[in-house]
């Protein structure tokens, strides 16, 4: 069986573990990769999800900057422009206030 679903849904599924049912971050990782990892799922940024969760737990930023971060990597990108300062954390990426 394979189940095709977004990476919204992943956004959602952490946001309601951590907000919700009050899970820590490495909670939220360690229950949700091991589902993103099932053969079955089909899912556009699937490799990336490992990374994400890395940021998201080891520099301690939310899960939209994590992605936004690894995404940025992937992309070849290094600067954002942005007023949030989490991205200072990471590794890499120059920050920039508009």
């Amino acid at each position: 069986m394979r189940a095709r679903t977004a990476d919204t849904v992943v956004f959602e599924i952490v946001f309601t573990l951590q907000r919700s049912y009050r899970q820590s971050k490495t909670t939220v990782r360690d229950a949700v990769l091991p589902l993103l990892a099932l053969p079955g799922i089909v899912l556009p940024g699937k490799r990336r999800f490992v990374d994400v969760f890395d940021l998201y737990v080891d520099r301690n930023i939310s899960f939209a900057d994590a992605y936004h971060a690894v995404l940025m990597r992937s992309l070849g990108l290094d600067e954002i422009v942005t007023f949030d300062r989490e991205l200072d954390r990471v590794p890499g990426i120059k920050r920039t206030e508009p």
